[in-house]
C-alpha cells in the first residue's frame, strides 16, 4: 500500500508505478508480492533513496522515477527483505555502516537468486570479495550477524565505501534502531 506525503503533484502516476512494481515483485516471488501489498510504503522526499525502520518503507519518488522499471521492483523488494529478515531489529547492536553493508549483501544475494535486476555496483557477496576479501561462499552461507562480524575485522578495506553504497541501494535500514538513514 502506497501512501503519499502530499508533496507530489503526480500522485496518480506514482500509484500506478507502485502497482506495476508490486506486480513485478509478485511475478518473481509471490510471497514477497503479498508483503508488498501489506507493508506501508510512504513516498517521501525526506529520504535520499529508500529506507525502512522494520515496519514502514519510505521511498523518494524522484529517486524511484529515475530507475528503470526492473530496478524499481528490486529497490522495493530490497527494503521488504530487510523487513522480512528483521534486519533493523537484529542488527541494532552492531556498527550501523558495517551492518548496512552486510545486510545489503544478504538481501541483494536473495534478490539475484530470484532474478531481480540489481543496479551495477550493487553490494553482493562477489562485491565483498573484491572490496574486502570476504570469501564468497562464506558470505552466502553465513548469517547476517556472522557476516557483520567478519566485515568488522576487515574494516580498513571498507573505509569510504559507504559513500559508494549510497548510490546503489545502500544501507540496510534507517530510522531508529541505530541504523543510519539509508535504505
Amino acid at each position: 500500500m502506497l501512501e503519499l506525503d502530499g508533496r507530489d503533484e503526480h500522485s496518480s502516476s506514482l500509484r500506478e508505478m507502485y502497482r506495476d512494481i508490486v506486480m513485478a515483485i509478485s511475478a518473481r516471488d509471490p510471497i514477497l508480492g503479498l508483503v508488498a501489498k501489506r507493508v506501508k510504503v510512504v513516498a517521501s522526499y525526506d529520504v535520499p533513496t529508500a529506507v525502512t525502520n522494520g515496519k514502514v518503507v519510505k521511498v523518494n519518488p524522484r529517486f524511484l522515477r529515475s530507475l528503470p522499471p526492473p530496478e524499481r521492483a528490486a529497490l522495493i523488494a530490497h527494503e521488504l527483505l530487510h523487513i522480512l529478515y528483521l534486519h533493523p531489529m537484529r542488527l541494532k547492536k552492531y556498527d550501523p555502516e558495517i551492518a548496512n553493508i552486510a545486510a545489503d549483501a544478504k538481501v541483494n544475494e536473495a534478490l539475484a537468486e530470484n532474478r531481480f535486476r540489481l543496479p551495477s555496483g550493487a553490494v553482493t557477496c562477489d562485491w565483498l570479495q573484491q572490496v574486502a576479501g570476504i570469501d564468497t561462499d562464506f558470505c552466502r552461507r553465513a548469517s547476517t550477524e556472522e557476516l557483520v562480524e567478519q566485515l568488522a575485522k576487515k574494516m580498513d578495506a571498507l573505509q569510504g565505501v559507504s559513500v559508494a553504497i549510497d548510490l546503489v541501494f545502500g544501507g540496510a535500514a534507517a530510522e531508529g534502531g541505530g541504523e543510519k538513514g539509508k535504505g
